[in-house]
């Protein structure tokens, strides 16, 4: 029994260990300004998908954290279906960063949490203009995770903004607004319906 705690233990620090060193970033420094992290991501966006080092992007996005900018603010909404590369740890299994969802994985939704409602108009006009449904879920769970204490205000904000857009803009912003019901939880569900339905 013993032996196969051990053997468990020196799996789980191999593993650890060398997805710790896996992740590092050689591009960036822990230093790196907030111009030098912009502008690595301006960069790398230009650059096809196979030629991007994944980590160095999570590094970069997640260095931002608490820098908000409007230029911060149109890059990481750029990014905000990039997926971090899993650590080898997770692919075997370990939860190091918690379990497995869009916001654990997809580093720019929690970069701009951390921005709080200062992001909000740029993600309304992502939600408004990207023909990508995949897209405005991933924005409008965004805004609902800033909105998190007040979830109501997050389909407020999707419905007014509806009233103001072209007819196929209104259309995906109602969409919106109807999809993020998903994340008021039980405690605001009827508040959320009812900003719905006004």
């Amino acid at each position: 029994m013993n032996c196969i705690l051990i053997s468990f233990i020196a799996f789980f620090v191999l593993i650890s260990s060398s997805s710790g060193k896996a992740a590092q970033c050689t591009a960036l420094k822990e230093d790196s300004s907030t111009q030098e992290l912009l502008e690595f991501l301006r960069s790398s966006k230009e650059l096809p998908q196979e030629k991007r080092d994944g980590e160095c992007i999570d590094f970069a996005i997640r260095h931002l954290e608490h820098k908000p900018s409007p230029e911060a603010e149109t890059l990481l909404i750029d990014y905000l279906g990039f997926e971090r590369p899993l650590s080898q740890a997770e692919r075997a299994g370990f939860m190091l960063h918690g379990p497995i969802t869009e916001s654990n994985t997809h580093p720019a939704m929690g970069t701009l949490l951390t921005f709080g409602k200062s992001a909000v108009p740029a993600l309304l006009s992502s939600i408004e203009e990207s023909p990508s449904e995949a897209f405005r879920g991933t924005a409008t769970h965004t805004l609902m995770l800033i909105f998190r204490d007040q979830p109501p205000m997050g389909i407020e904000y999707l419905k007014q903004r509806s009233t103001h857009a072209e007819p196929i803009n209104a259309a995906r912003l109602k969409e919106a607004a109807r999809t993020a019901i998903q994340w008021c939880g039980d405690k605001y569900k009827q508040q959320c319906d009812a900003a719905l339905a006004r």
